[in-house]
């Protein structure tokens, strides 16, 4: 991953300009899961987490460590088929080409007959030596 995209996630993932960035944030931005329902998994995680900081104090840690696990399946995705590996290692080059204006190719024939253009032309017709 380019610098400069993970600038964008990392700025992407904060409340405020100020603040730091949210880890969870960057988790779910970054996971590649090809369904929808992730969306309501998350929503879901997110409702107990708050449930469990609003508990009471001899709870909470139990119940936070529970919802600790549901994020722990959530990154395990990232682990699927290596993916979390592959971004890590992956490359992306990119090629620009210049649309160059194409000569006129005459064959062997048309250069000998004096069909091709005038020669007098540079790069036109029969090649000067």
């Amino acid at each position: 991953m380019s610098s400069h995209v993970a600038q964008i996630f990392e700025h992407s993932s904060r409340i405020n300009p100020e603040e730091e960035a949210d880890p969870l944030m960057l988790l779910y931005r970054s996971l590649d899961v090809h369904t929808p329902d992730i969306a309501r998994v998350v929503l879901r995680i997110h409702n107990q987490r708050t449930k469990a900081r609003n508990m009471d104090d001899r709870l909470s840690p139990l119940l936070l460590k529970h919802v600790h696990g549901y994020d722990l399946s959530i990154a395990s995705l990232l682990s699927v088929h290596g993916k979390g590996l592959k971004y890590l290692t992956t490359e992306t080059k990119s090629y620009n080409f210049v649309d160059m204006p194409k000569q006129n190719k005459f064959n062997i024939r048309e250069m000998f007959a004096g069909e091709a253009g005038k020669p007098n032309e540079p790069g036109v017709g029969i090649p000067d030596f």
